[in-house]
């Protein structure tokens, strides 16, 4: 009965490793998200954002080639992205070239560093320089003020928390209080470490990621995983906290050693404010 069943389960297990392998990972979600704000300025009503993370750049494929061409159909207002480029110096151009094809797509595209940018031999000064050559704008503990159809809001953008990089304190020092606000963090963990500054500072909306969504979303176990892993229970996905919004996104890449996702696809989300 062992030998049997033995016989039965091996080329299904097979067949679910080559999926997660060769086909999930290279076949990115788009998610779409209508977040409604009851004082979000007229001007602002209906801005789109295409939020990602985690490229974990292994060369130009056919992921990489969707995520371009649904930034061109969807045409959003900014393009804003929430770390680890990359985990190996060997990826360098073709990171440069991905950040290069984005940006030729939507020139509003903004990003934070995560852990693993600054785990490479590159300097991350270098990385910041090269990045920008190439398009995106990086905010490492700063803010910018973005205009919007004659208003304005602005991106804040904090250095990895998971390294203890982050300074949100710095990062909000320009920032004035009567305008929405988004902040980028490579980690959600930001939310947990901050609340009463975040809470203090109204800040409207948080984009993140890190976490990849387990990778493999087992119901449960994964969640569970990465709780412990985090302390706290943002897996992937849209939370609300005290009247802000997080979104931890599941990430478009995958840890190099790690390559394969089953029932968590690589995501491009697209967000839509509201004015309700």
């Amino acid at each position: 009965m062992r030998k049997e069943s033995l016989i039965i389960f091996t080329p299904f297990l097979v067949l679910i490793f080559l999926y997660g392998y060769l086909v999930e990972p290279y076949s990115p979600e788009l998610v779409q998200k209508t977040l409604s704000y009851q004082d979000l300025p007229y001007s602002l009503d209906n801005l789109k954002i295409i939020d990602l993370s985690d490229f974990h750049c292994r060369g130009f494929t056919l992921r990489e080639r969707k995520l371009v061409e649904t930034i061109e159909r969807e045409k959003p207002d900014f393009v804003f992205f929430t770390g680890d480029f990359l985990e190996r110096d060997q990826w360098l151009s073709s990171c440069e070239n991905l950040i290069w094809q984005i940006f030729q797509k939507n020139q509003n595209f903004f990003g934070v560093f995560g852990n693993h940018d600054h785990q490479i031999n590159t300097p991350i000064q270098k990385l910041e320089e090269d990045f920008e050559e190439r398009g995106i704008t990086i905010l490492i503990n700063e803010s910018q003020e973005l205009k919007f159809k004659g208003n304005s809001f602005y991106l804040i953008g904090v250095d990895d928390p998971y390294l203890h990089y982050d300074n949100l304190k710095l990062a909000l020092k320009d920032v004035k209080e009567d305008k929405f606000k988004i902040l980028l963090s490579h980690s959600p963990a930001i939310f947990l470490e901050n609340q009463k500054l975040i809470q203090d500072n109204t800040i409207n909306l948080i984009l993140s990621g890190h976490t990849h969504g387990g990778q493999v979303n087992i119901p449960f176990f994964t969640n569970f995983f990465i709780s412990l892993w985090l302390g706290g229970k943002y897996t992937a996905g849209l939370f609300k906290e005290n009247g802000t919004f997080i979104y931890v996104n599941r990430g478009i890449g995958t840890f190099n050693l790690f390559p394969v996702r089953l029932n968590c696809p690589p995501e491009i989300t697209l967000i839509t404010l509201k004015r309700r």
